[in-house]
This record gives C-alpha cells, structure tokens and sequence, in this order.
C-alpha cells in the first residue's frame, strides 16, 4: 500500500494543548477564515523528472486548513497510476482516460487521538464534484493518450474548465489603505510599506523619502515578439515590438524584462528607471556615462550616437560599458519624438546657448518640429533664437542626419 502522507509538521493539533482550537483560531488574522495556501510556491506540484510520465512531486511548504497551520517538511513524490491516492479508490477508475486530475490536500479538523493528518489525493476529471470542504486544490495535472498509454502533459495553477472551483487559493494579505497620498512621511515606519490610495486608484510603496506608485514603473503586456531586454514599442494589436528609429511609427516606449503573455502577467516591461541586459547594435560600443539612442539598424538595440537618416530618439544614459555579450545596463528615459526638442529648442532656441546645450533636445520629434525655434515669433526674429551663438547653428548641426 502506497504511503499517502507526506512528512509534516502541524501546529496546533486538536487536544495537543489546552484550549487548541481557540488558539489555532488566531491564524484566521492572515487566512480571514479561508482554507489556503501560505505562498505562491509552497506546497506546489511539479512532474516528477526522473519519473515524468506517471509521478509528480508536492513541494515543501505551509498551507492553513481548518484553522491548522501544516507544513510539509520534504517533497514528496506521488504515482498518479497508483489507486492508493484516488480519492474514490480503485472502484472509480484510476489513470485511465484524459483531463485534468487536480490534486489535493486531505485533512479535516476533528478531535481524535490520534490526531488527523494531511494525505495527498486525486480527483479524476469526472470526480471534481467530489471536492468538499475536506480538500484544498493545490494543482491541475492535465494528461493525455499518446496512442499507447497515459502520460502527463502540463500542471497547473487553474483547471481552465472550471476555473473558479479548480484554482489554487492563497492568504489574503492586503496592503493598507489611505483615503489620499499621505502629507508625510516617516522613513521608520513608511519605507517599504504598501499601501492603496483610493482617491488614485494606485497602489503605492514606500521608498527612501515618499510614496512611489508602482505603475509608474513597469507594466504588463505581450512580449512574445520581443526578446529579454529589447527596447520596445507598442503597436496597434496591443502587443510590444522591438523598437526601430526607421520610422516614428516604431519608436521605443520601454524595455522588456520578462518575455511572455499579458493573459498570464507574464510579459512585462519597464517605463522608467534601471534596466539590464539592454543591447546594443552590433559594431557599436557603449561606455559608461554615455547618452545612448535608439537604433535604425538593429530593431530593440541601443547606440551611442544619433542614427544617420533616422529619427533620434533620446532612450537614457549607461551605466555600464558593453560586456561580451554586447548588452549594457542604463537609466531609461526615452524621449517621445520631439517632446524634448521643442521644450528645448523652441524656449532655447530663444535664449541662443541651451538651444545647443539641450540633449534631449535634439533627440526629440519636436526639435525637428520645434521649429518653433527656427519659425517662431521669437525664435526666428529673436535675437539670438536665429542669430544667436547655438540656437539655430547648434540644431542644425546636430540635426543634419535628422532633417535629411
């Protein structure tokens, strides 16, 4: 007979110690009462790699059911052609048709000597109705007939049949809650809090010295056309593409730092700030320091100058030189085409010497736009918008390519 209780620690046992049942109450602070598990990898299910055909293994980790904290204390392998782990035993069936088989945790609180303990079952896919309040869902192993026999195909987080009943369920933890940002910040206490802004609608955490919002920084989206670390832009199907300078249609708005789906949250990319892994177009070296710009040639990459005959867009500053692997780490702060340049050059343009000095300036769609610079009241006529030492003369010359 097959051992169907993994190694385990429980905390509290009915009449283990005086008034248990009370006391184990107190894990309903994280649980709110809901059988679950303690973390998004504990107590997980994955294909067993010296057995993968027939054997899964439950990871170690905490799960709270029935008001008892149990941990698995080893991984713990399981033959799903074994009758021992069917839930409705060998009169049911077992191994024996396609589907999804969810795996379960079987424990029920009740007072005996000795003390139940949790056993690892399996529900077939025509025995989901067998699931009750005895169980928790810890995954879905979806199997499959290769012709000769049953095998195992996927496991799974969700049965997408029947996805509000067959899901894994963990502790709701939840952030604290401020009607607005507040007005003050005290690092002691508020530094790495998390905390929901309602009048936002945002989620927020506690940096250094204030409150971040934390979709200012990353987003999810699909980056299955995009490979890790690509400057990327998003096109028309909703998806993230690797960006190219040929054409403002196909300029950068972020680097991907995860390859993936936007259906799963996989795919995900980041708006602002430090990113690695970012690459740089082939011939080309990048030194620290140095104002990189998004490439016409090498779609995703970087460059450390402007490209001929291409729209230049400003995409950040590096951080470190190119490895062998021809990537670099930056600061991403990628320009809209013009945005810069017209701030730039359509105020500095006036003002003659920040017209030339404004790098973003020149990396943006407005400085070819910002004409306003060159065209406008006061950039044209003004004294040194058109005459001055660099307002005019300096655009120019770092626009050439650009304006080609």
């Amino acid at each position: 007979m097959a051992n169907i209780y993994p190694n385990q620690t429980r905390q509290i046992d009915p009449y283990a110690q005086y008034n248990s049942d009370v006391v184990s109450r107190l894990t309903r602070m994280i649980t709110r009462g809901n059988d679950a598990i303690h973390s998004p990898r504990a107590v997980d299910v994955e294909v067993d790699s010296t057995s993968p055909i027939d054997h899964i293994v439950v990871t170690t980790g905490e799960l709270f059911k029935d008001d008892i904290i149990i941990s698995v204390d080893s991984a713990f392998r399981v033959d799903m052609s074994d009758e021992d782990f069917y839930i409705a035993g060998a009169g049911g069936g077992i191994w024996d048709t396609t589907g999804y088989y969810w795996v379960v945790a079987n424990y029920h609180y009740v007072k005996s000597v000795p003390a139940p303990r949790l056993s690892i079952g399996i529900l077939k896919p025509n025995q989901h109705n067998l699931l009750t309040s005895h169980y928790l869902f810890l995954k879905a192993v979806l199997v499959n007939f290769n012709g000769t026999s049953f095998e195992i195909a996927s496991v799974h987080d969700v049965d997408p049949n029947e996805p509000n009943l067959g899901k894994r369920v963990y502790t709701q933890l939840y952030p604290g809650l401020e009607n607005s940002i507040p007005t003050t910040f005290n690092e002691s206490i508020d530094e790495g809090r998390f905390i929901y802004i309602r009048n936002k609608g945002s989620l927020y955490f506690g940096v250094r010295d204030k409150f971040e919002a934390v979709d200012s920084v990353r987003d999810i989206i699909d980056t299955t056309n995009c490979e890790l670390g690509d400057i990327s832009y998003v096109a028309d199907d909703g998806k993230a593409y690797p960006a190219l300078a040929d054409s403002t249609a196909t300029i950068g708005n972020a680097v991907v730092i995860s390859v993936g789906l936007e259906s799963n949250g996989t795919g995900k990319v980041k708006i602002v700030g430090r990113v690695d892994n970012v690459p740089v177009e082939t011939g080309q070296g990048v030194q620290i320091g140095e104002i990189v710009y998004l490439s016409a040639l090498d779609a995703g990459t970087v460059r450390p100058s402007p490209p001929a005959g291409a729209e230049h867009q400003y995409i950040g500053r590096a951080l470190t030189n190119t490895d062998t692997t021809n990537v670099i780490s930056l600061w991403l702060m990628p320009t809209l085409l013009g945005d810069g340049l017209a701030g730039l050059i359509g105020s500095s343009g006036y003002s003659g010497v920040s017209g030339y000095s404004g790098v973003s300036g020149y990396s943006g769609v407005s400085g070819y736009s910002g004409v306003s610079g060159y065209s406008g009241v006061s950039g044209y006529s003004g004294v040194s918008g058109y005459s001055g030492v660099s307002g005019y003369s300096g655009f120019i010359q770092s626009q050439i390519a650009f304006s080609a």
